[in-house]
Protein backbone atom coordinates (compact mmCIF):
# COMPACT_ATOMS: atom_id res chain seq x y z
CA UNK A 1 0.00 0.00 0.00
CA UNK A 2 1.52 3.15 -0.99
CA UNK A 3 1.16 6.49 0.91
CA UNK A 4 -0.88 9.50 -0.54
CA UNK A 5 1.17 13.20 -1.15
CA UNK A 6 -0.90 14.69 1.21
CA UNK A 7 -0.17 11.52 3.88
CA UNK A 8 3.90 11.50 2.74
CA UNK A 9 3.34 15.66 3.63
CA UNK A 10 1.64 15.02 6.81
CA UNK A 11 4.74 12.57 7.53
CA UNK A 12 7.42 14.50 6.65
CA UNK A 13 5.66 17.76 8.75
CA UNK A 14 5.71 15.49 11.95
CA UNK A 15 9.20 14.17 11.35
CA UNK A 16 10.42 17.85 10.91
CA UNK A 17 8.53 19.10 14.09
CA UNK A 18 10.13 16.09 16.03
CA UNK A 19 13.70 17.43 14.76
CA UNK A 20 12.63 20.99 15.58
CA UNK A 21 11.82 20.06 18.74
CA UNK A 22 14.95 17.81 19.57
CA UNK A 23 17.50 21.17 18.27
CA UNK A 24 15.29 23.36 20.93
CA UNK A 25 16.38 20.94 23.30
CA UNK A 26 19.74 20.93 22.39
CA UNK A 27 19.84 24.77 21.93
CA UNK A 28 17.82 25.62 25.49
CA UNK A 29 21.04 23.58 27.26
CA UNK A 30 23.20 25.67 25.50
CA UNK A 31 21.67 29.42 25.30
CA UNK A 32 24.47 31.34 23.77
CA UNK A 33 25.12 28.99 21.57
CA UNK A 34 23.78 30.02 18.20
CA UNK A 35 24.71 33.62 19.46
CA UNK A 36 28.46 32.38 19.59
CA UNK A 37 28.11 30.41 16.19
CA UNK A 38 26.88 33.46 14.13
CA UNK A 39 29.39 35.33 15.92
CA UNK A 40 33.08 33.33 15.48
CA UNK A 41 31.00 33.08 11.32
CA UNK A 42 31.01 36.63 10.87
CA UNK A 43 34.91 36.89 12.32
CA UNK A 44 36.24 34.19 10.20
CA UNK A 45 34.51 35.73 7.09
CA UNK A 46 36.04 39.33 7.57
CA UNK A 47 39.14 37.69 8.45
CA UNK A 48 39.36 35.73 5.28
CA UNK A 49 38.61 38.83 3.69
CA UNK A 50 41.03 40.86 5.25
CA UNK A 51 38.52 43.22 6.87
CA UNK A 52 38.71 42.04 10.86
CA UNK A 53 40.91 44.83 11.63
CA UNK A 54 38.91 47.55 10.29
CA UNK A 55 35.86 46.14 11.00
CA UNK A 56 37.17 45.84 15.01
CA UNK A 57 38.24 49.43 14.30
CA UNK A 58 34.18 50.32 13.43
CA UNK A 59 33.30 48.62 16.06
CA UNK A 60 35.36 50.06 18.58
CA UNK A 61 34.08 54.16 17.13
CA UNK A 62 30.13 53.08 17.56
CA UNK A 63 31.05 51.11 21.08
CA UNK A 64 32.33 54.33 22.60
CA UNK A 65 29.39 56.40 21.10
CA UNK A 66 27.14 54.18 22.76
CA UNK A 67 29.06 54.31 25.84
CA UNK A 68 28.86 57.60 26.16
CA UNK A 69 25.53 58.34 26.66
CA UNK A 70 25.07 56.84 29.95
CA UNK A 71 27.41 57.45 33.56
CA UNK A 72 28.86 54.17 33.45
CA UNK A 73 30.30 54.03 29.97
CA UNK A 74 31.46 57.50 30.37
CA UNK A 75 33.20 55.99 33.35
CA UNK A 76 34.32 53.13 31.52
CA UNK A 77 35.55 54.99 28.53
CA UNK A 78 37.66 57.31 31.19
CA UNK A 79 38.78 54.32 32.77
CA UNK A 80 40.45 52.91 29.68
CA UNK A 81 42.05 56.44 28.86
CA UNK A 82 43.62 56.00 32.14
CA UNK A 83 44.69 52.62 31.48
CA UNK A 84 45.87 53.47 27.51
CA UNK A 85 47.92 56.58 29.64
CA UNK A 86 49.49 54.42 32.35
CA UNK A 87 53.20 53.80 30.90
CA UNK A 88 53.10 57.88 30.60
CA UNK A 89 52.06 57.65 34.08
CA UNK A 90 53.86 56.03 35.28
CA UNK A 91 57.17 57.84 33.82
CA UNK A 92 55.27 60.90 34.87
CA UNK A 93 55.55 59.96 38.55
CA UNK A 94 59.14 59.25 38.92
CA UNK A 95 60.36 61.97 36.28
CA UNK A 96 62.54 65.08 37.20
CA UNK A 97 60.98 68.31 37.71
CA UNK A 98 61.90 69.82 34.31
CA UNK A 99 60.26 66.85 32.75
CA UNK A 100 56.81 67.44 34.67
CA UNK A 101 57.00 70.97 33.44
CA UNK A 102 57.47 70.68 30.02
CA UNK A 103 54.91 67.70 29.99
CA UNK A 104 52.71 70.31 31.54
CA UNK A 105 53.57 72.64 28.95
CA UNK A 106 53.08 70.40 26.49
CA UNK A 107 49.22 69.77 27.34
CA UNK A 108 48.71 73.59 27.75
CA UNK A 109 50.27 73.77 24.04
CA UNK A 110 47.75 71.25 22.75
CA UNK A 111 44.74 72.20 24.44
CA UNK A 112 44.73 69.06 26.13
CA UNK A 113 43.57 68.26 29.75
CA UNK A 114 45.38 65.76 31.73
CA UNK A 115 43.66 62.45 33.42
CA UNK A 116 43.62 62.40 36.70
CA UNK A 117 46.05 59.86 37.19
CA UNK A 118 48.19 61.96 35.12
CA UNK A 119 47.42 65.14 36.98
CA UNK A 120 48.50 62.97 40.55
CA UNK A 121 51.81 62.14 38.55
CA UNK A 122 52.61 65.35 38.26
CA UNK A 123 51.85 66.35 41.48
CA UNK A 124 54.76 63.72 43.17
CA UNK A 125 57.54 65.37 44.11
CA UNK A 126 60.56 65.22 41.85
CA UNK A 127 63.50 63.61 42.84
CA UNK A 128 66.04 65.84 41.01
CA UNK A 129 69.84 65.10 40.51
CA UNK A 130 69.64 60.57 40.41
Amino acid sequence: MSLTVSEKNHWKERIARRIDKKVETLLAAEPNLMDRIHHDARQRALQSLGLADWQAELDGIHEDELLGECDTGREILRLRQEQEDLLDTVWLASSPSQLKALWSTVNALLGTTPTQLERDALEIPAVDGE
